[in-house]
């Protein structure tokens, strides 16, 4: 991967945490995740 894009990932990263520390957005459990991705991409 290209430091570019690898910047660009861990600022993404960053991002998100401060989202979920702040309560900005909610997590949800692995399990609803992959049922939620198994429902929307069967196969």
């Amino acid at each position: 991967m290209d430091a570019e894009a690898e910047e660009e990932w861990e600022r993404l990263a960053a991002q998100r945490e401060a989202e979920l520390d702040s309560g900005a957005v909610a997590g949800i459990p692995l399990e609803t995740a992959m049922a939620q991705l198994r429902q929307r991409f069967p196969g």
